[in-house]
């Protein structure tokens, strides 16, 4: 009998083949017919074949399907059947899902966000990154301005933000690393970091300066508050000494 050529291309030129997927073409008495890899394949068939194109995303690529066409094959579906009574080019068609980040300032202070992995910076309000590719990891940082404290990042829609130590995103004293946020994007993210506002009081008799939380405090910074306190106590301690006198014998 006449054969007939079934060529199957993964992508074209209308839509970006972004993702990637396999077809897996089966016909009754024939072996299984599997193109992948964004290539272009062929197989020939016995004239009026029945065969059953299946399309399938590569497992954890993060992409789907998009659509046949060619063929007589289209559509969303993920399988399409043609009969092979003439040559047939079928393509089709992958795309990768992209997500979103979005990070939003909280809080009574103030302080910027640093994207290390795109390169990017912002210090105030909300920012969205976009595009970025199932399990793609982003590495955020978070500094605080002088009279704020970085508080903590919170995870409020799924975030799973974690330290470079793999430790939860909240800022402790024992731990210098954690206002680093790392993140692996498998679904649109939102987290939030809160900057708290700070201030110092100083103690002239002990020349130490205290925190305040918000801005209630004397001083803004901590700089500012150890220059003037340690000056004070040091005039303080220098008035408070008594006066030696020498008689001349």
């Amino acid at each position: 009998s006449t054969s007939k050529l079934l060529t199957v291309n993964l992508g074209d030129g209308v839509d970006t083949n972004t993702g990637n997927g396999i077809v897996t073409a089966t016909a009754v008495g024939e072996e299984d017919f599997v193109c992948e890899d964004n290539a272009t394949c062929e197989r020939n068939y016995s004239q009026d074949t029945t065969v059953t194109l299946k399309a399938e995303p590569y497992s954890g690529s993060g992409g789907s399907f998009s659509r046949w066409s060619g063929g007589g094959c289209s559509g969303t579906a993920t399988t399409c059947t043609v009969k092979m009574d003439e040559a047939k080019i079928v393509t089709a068609t992958f795309t990768n899902i992209t997500y979103n980040l979005k990070v939003i300032f909280e809080g009574t202070g103030s302080g910027s966000v640093d994207n290390v992995t795109a390169g990017d910076s912002f210090d105030g309000g909300s920012k969205t990154w976009s595009g970025y590719m199932s399990g793609d990891s982003v590495s955020l940082t978070a500094t605080p301005t002088t009279g704020s404290s970085f508080s903590g990042w919170n995870n409020s829609s799924g975030g799973n933000c974690t330290n470079t130590d793999g430790t939860p995103g909240i800022k402790s004293t024992s731990d210098t690393t954690d206002d680093t946020c790392n993140i692996a994007l498998t679904a649109n993210k939102e987290l939030t970091v809160d900057f708290s506002a700070t201030s110092y009081n100083c103690d002239t008799g002990t020349g130490a300066c205290s925190q305040v939380s918000g801005s209630g405090g004397e001083y803004p910074d901590i700089g500012a508050c150890q220059s003037v306190c340690e000056s004070s106590s040091s005039s303080e301690n220098a008035s408070s000494r008594p006066n030696v006198i020498i008689k001349e014998m």
